[in-house]
């Protein structure tokens, strides 16, 4: 399911449109192999969600996370609900459109993102292939960062807070 979020979650969670009865057929039928869903949701909503009858049918969560929206958009208690519900989580954004790599190298941000518990996939936005070959690169020689390391990045997060909008 794609977004949930505010505006959109009185759909999904209103039981005349069948939503989830509808993703649960079609998962029967084999189409659908992984039921899950994407959030630019604030935390609350993100729980109202699972808490509904939806929670226990998801198999993953694909949020924006990365360093800068570990505080500034809760992504930290995100993951943490993520976490306590056993939902692996799939990351959007983890250079936020790019714009991170204006205070830390892709390495950094991607070995920071790597590192948060039930993470199991990195998306990447990528425009070309040379772009693609260079996150392959990249992620093939990933290592874990220190303690050192992730407090330099979140430093560097707070001093950029105010001027980086969402990219959703």
């Amino acid at each position: 399911m794609h977004n949930v979020h505010e505006t959109c979650i009185e759909v999904y969670l209103d039981p005349k449109w069948g939503i989830l009865d509808y993703f649960l057929k079609q998962k029967e039928k084999g189409r659908i192999r992984h039921l899950g869903f994407s959030a630019h949701a604030e935390l609350d909503t993100l729980k109202r969600f699972l808490d509904s009858p939806y929670g226990e049918h998801m198999e993953f969560c694909q949020i924006q996370l990365n360093f800068l929206d570990w505080s500034l958009q809760r992504a930290r208690e995100k993951v943490e609900l993520l976490n306590s519900r056993d939902i692996p989580i799939w990351v959007m954004e983890p250079l936020r459109g790019g714009k991170l790599l204006s205070i830390a190298k892709p390495e950094e941000a991607f070995s920071w993102v790597a590192g948060i518990p039930g993470v199991t996939m990195i998306l990447s936005g990528m425009s070309n292939e040379q772009q693609m070959i260079e996150n392959v690169e990249i992620f093939n020689r990933l290592t874990s960062l220190s303690k050192e390391e992730c407090d330099r990045l979140y430093s560097l997060a707070e001093q950029m807070k105010d001027s980086v909008p969402c990219t959703a």
